[in-house]
Formats: C-alpha cells, structure tokens, sequence
C-alpha cells in the first residue's frame, strides 16, 4: 500500500514541477529566451576549454536551426516540406 502511495506522489510531484516549470517558461518568455542564448554562447567557461568549439557565436541564426530541428525531430507525423510556427 505504501509503495504505490508514495510512487502516486512521485509522479504528481514531478508533474507538478513540470508545470511549473511550463508556466515560468511561457509566461517570462524574454528571460528564459536570453538565458537560453548565454548558454548557446558558452561565455562563462575559460577561453581555453576544448569543447569551445560547440559555442554558438551567432546565436540567432544557429538557434534557429536548432529549434528547428528540435521540433521536427520531436514531431514524427509533420511532413518535411512543412515549417513549424514558432
């Protein structure tokens, strides 16, 4: 009895910080936008780290194909020849 209570839990746990997370993500769009750019640029790491290569310097077009490509990876039934609204 337990062990399915506290496996109940866990799964509405993680959902809910699923959710909240989902909310923060589209509710201060702007922020986690920049965030996510700083990312891609690696501008925080030591300028002689050897996976410096993976930087993004010009983070708007690249960003653009990662996502998508993200999405067309992560949507299997979209025809190829379609582009994603984002």
């Amino acid at each position: 009895m337990y062990k399915r209570s506290s496996k109940v839990l866990l799964v509405w746990t993680v959902a809910f910080f699923v959710s909240l997370v989902v909310f923060n993500n589209l509710a201060d769009y702007g922020s986690n936008y920049g965030f996510v750019g700083h990312v891609l640029k690696m501008d925080t790491t030591f300028p002689e780290n050897r996976a410096m290569w993976r930087a993004f310097e010009r983070t708007r077009r690249k960003r653009r194909w990662l996502v998508n490509n993200l999405q067309r990876a992560l949507r299997p039934t979209q025809p190829l020849g379609l582009r994603c609204a984002t």
